[in-house]
């Protein structure tokens, strides 16, 4: 009876860790398809209607603490394409709750994140890289795309209806019918759009000195940033520990919802723009990377997070 458990829990273990079935084809990686014109930032573009598609089998991360015990994601599809000078990823999973937010201590944000070695022909550790290793990553967040979709999200969006005294950073009210209005210097706006409100809060228009007194912007936290233009971060790691962002990132993307769906594209240039930080893909070779899927209502976030199954993905860049 105990050889026979034995022989139960091993092949369960080597499911947990099978690759993934590449759904329009018998080769198992992802094809970047080579097209003409600019790579396509809208995730219903027609672009992507003729691309093949690899279906990514997902598991929970629990290799390393903090981990999950139980993933919530079961599997990702990944198109992609290509023009020689960028390329773009088309990434689509399915999720019940709509999650993009991260103003509450409670509340965790949706999110997507691809990885690449910097280093080319080398396959580092696919949890982060290693020392000799180092790894290249793209973060999108659906919390940063409310931030460009609606405008820079404060306390005021998360507790619309809270009572204060004098707090500088909030430049908007409602009415007694739920309406928007704009408050400055005493006297009442019209409510603006909210790709100007995010340009145009009164954070923004501090002095260098005045913001000293935020930190998060003293420190130019990522997260704290009022003027965001991509949803997407892009960092490097050398292994647990390690994120670090990039100063002059290049990397963009947008995300959507459909049907419980969200439909993410993330985009960055290829050799052109190669900085010593970024992967260094060129047409008709062969690459990899892995993909993280973090689910806001499951309290997922940093480690705790759902991966590609076996970790490290090939990625083939047709000429």
């Amino acid at each position: 009876m105990k050889k026979i458990f034995v022989g139960i829990a091993a092949l369960c273990l080597a499911a947990s860790f099978a690759s993934p079935v590449f759904a329009d084809d018998d080769k198992i990686e992802i094809r970047s398809k080579a097209v003409t014109g600019a790579v396509p930032l809208d995730p219903n573009s027609p672009v992507w209607k003729d691309v093949k598609h690899l279906m990514v089998g997902m598991v929970p991360q629990n290799l390393v603490a903090p981990g999950l015990a139980e993933g919530s994601v079961s599997n990702v599809k990944v198109k992609s394409v290509h023009n020689g000078k960028e390329i773009a990823y088309l990434l689509e999973w399915y999720d019940a709750t709509e999650d993009d937010t991260e103003t509450m201590m409670d509340k965790f944000s949706d999110a997507a994140a691809l990885m690449f070695p910097v280093k080319q022909k080398t396959e580092p550790s696919f949890m982060m890289g290693d020392a000799d290793n180092p790894v290249q990553i793209l973060y999108w967040k659906a919390a940063w795309q409310k931030d460009i979709d609606k405008g820079y999200q404060d306390v005021r969006d998360a507790y619309p209806n809270y009572n204060y005294d004098a707090y500088p950073m909030v430049d908007t009210m409602t009415d007694a019918k739920g309406n928007k209005i704009v408050v400055r210097d005493n006297e009442i706006y019209k409510p603006v759009d909210p790709q100007d409100r995010a340009i145009n809060t009164p954070i923004g228009k501090y002095s260098d000195a005045a913001k000293g007194y935020l930190p998060g912007l003293a420190v130019k936290n990522p997260r704290s940033k009022i003027d965001r233009t991509t949803p997407v971060e892009e960092l490097n790691a050398v292994g647990f520990g390690t994120l670090t962002t990039q100063a002059d990132s290049k990397a963009n993307g947008k995300g959507v919802r459909s049907f419980g769906y969200w439909k993410v594209v993330i985009t960055h240039p290829l050799k052109a723009e190669y900085t010593g930080q970024d992967a260094d893909l060129t047409a008709g070779d062969h690459f990899i990377t892995a993909i993280a899927i973090w689910d806001g209502s499951k309290k997922n976030r940093a480690g705790r997070k759902n991966f590609s199954n076996g970790g490290w993905i090939s990625l083939y860049m047709e000429k």
